[in-house]
């Protein structure tokens, strides 16, 4: 951090907090309060923050740091495995609410992505992102209500929506999100979760720009349903890449090839260019040769890509 100060031209920074910092700690003061006085005076020209960490944390840190940097353009605050918590220490006035150029936002978060919403949207004028990348466990939080998590991230879809040409979503809602983890691996039982596939087909009925669309933990069965879904948001599509859980690799009788490739026929996707199917554990595509036979019109297109 002491060489900070000599980077008046940085543009792009990412600071990995520990898991050594005590859980619940102030993180503030005294090393990273240094840190973010540092990124106030010394790093005007900062635009790319990315902030990974290894530990919950709370809401008052990360407005701080987002407030702390006026040209901001991309944000990463990545912690699968742990979340943002309401509260911390109080903090001063930042010179700057929101970043005006604030564009992009990638967050992965296993609870607390709704606090950081509610923060945005407490602001006369939210960021408005044309990119955003939202993964997170939302249900797994126990001292927040369900509502009260997903609620905030639904009012900025409504609101703000539009404004999205790139989305990727891999958001599960479900208070149960862990029980539905334990059957399928112990028992490979696919239930689709009523509450996630809600939350999703909300964010596609207000999304009617989007141009590029990554879905993770999809449903083999709910596949064709999603994408009559997506008729009725964006025309623009040219990019869709969908994540299934499947109880078999190959997939063999777990997708309904023809219902799948009629819709992709349908004027709804005539912008489509590029359509994937991944396996959510091996990662692995699952158009292969075999199945893109199955999919003539889709093929003929050259829409089906083999990753």
């Amino acid at each position: 951090m002491e060489r900070i100060p000599q980077c008046t031209s940085l543009t792009r920074l990412c600071i990995r907090i520990p898991i050594a910092i005590p859980d619940g700690a102030d993180l503030r003061p005294p090393r990273l309060g240094r840190f973010g006085a540092s990124l106030i005076q010394f790093a005007p020209a900062l635009t790319h923050f990315d902030l990974p960490f290894e530990m919950n944390i709370p809401l008052d840190f990360i407005t701080d740091i987002i407030s702390s940097l006026p040209r901001l353009t991309h944000l990463r605050i990545c912690t699968p495995q742990c979340g943002i918590l309401p509260g911390g220490a109080p903090a001063p006035a930042p010179p700057l609410a929101v970043p005006p150029n604030l564009h992009e936002l990638e967050i992965s978060v296993r609870h607390g992505a709704g606090l950081l919403f509610k923060w945005f949207l407490s602001h006369r004028e939210p960021p408005v992102f044309t990119y955003l990348s939202l993964a997170g466990h939302v249900g797994d939080l126990s001292h927040l209500s369900l509502d009260y998590a997903i609620s905030p991230i639904d009012i900025y879809f409504r609101r703000f929506g539009a404004q999205i040409i790139s989305l990727s979503l891999a958001f599960w809602v479900e208070e149960f999100a862990r029980l539905f983890t334990l059957l399928y691996a112990t028992y490979m039982v696919l239930i689709p979760p009523a509450a996630t596939q809600a939350f999703e087909y909300r964010v596609f009925a207000s999304t009617t720009q989007l141009q590029k669309l990554s879905l993770a933990r999809q449903y083999t069965m709910t596949v064709p349903t999603t994408l009559r879904t997506l008729m009725q948001s964006s025309t623009h599509l040219s990019d869709l890449a969908i994540e299934v859980r499947t109880p078999s690799d190959p997939p063999l009788g777990c997708l309904d090839w023809a219902v799948i490739d009629a819709l992709l026929a349908s004027p709804h996707y005539e912008c489509l260019r590029h359509f994937s199917l991944t396996n959510w554990i091996s990662k692995k595509s699952i158009l292969t040769a075999d199945f893109k036979l199955m999919m003539p019109q889709a093929a003929a297109r050259q829409i089906l890509h083999h990753e």
